[in-house]
């Protein structure tokens, strides 16, 4: 069990890199992207996508000592806070490179990556839980 968090932790750091060097690396010579995804501008889907992971990564990545709602949603919590502030500190650094635009309205989707990333992960936190008092339950 042991080696499956640290093989979740390396997962979660190497994910955090690629973030950051997505959102930092200059794409202006790089293939053309349709302006447009399923009529959503497509900067603010890949936004989107790039945040997603966040909250399922940390979840498995992260050791829990006492399983529960209360420890999950405060864990959540913190995670979305995490996720928003490297979401904000990315744009902000963009900011400052000549290569790249921050657009504060990116924010938007990347927080509304994050939180339906956070609800899946709560729902099936509460379904495993829930699995494993059904399974206690039988044993005894």
């Amino acid at each position: 069990m042991k080696g499956k968090i640290i093989f979740h932790r390396i997962l979660f750091i190497l994910y955090l890199a690629a973030v950051v060097w997505l959102c930092m690396h200059n794409f202006k010579s790089a293939i053309h992207i349709p302006y447009t995804i399923a009529g959503l501008p497509s900067d603010k889907v890949v936004h989107f996508c790039m945040f997603f992971p966040f909250p399922l990564l940390a979840y498995i990545s992260y050791e829990r000592t006492k399983p529960g709602i209360g420890q999950t949603l405060l864990f959540l919590g913190a995670t979305l806070l995490l996720g928003i502030i490297l979401a904000a500190g990315t744009e902000f650094a963009q900011s400052f490179l000549p290569y790249r635009t921050a657009d504060y309205e990116d924010l938007y989707a990347d927080a509304a990556g994050l939180v339906l990333s956070a609800i899946i992960v709560l729902i099936a936190d509460i379904r495993l839980g829930s699995r494993k008092k059904t399974k206690t339950k039988r044993k005894h």
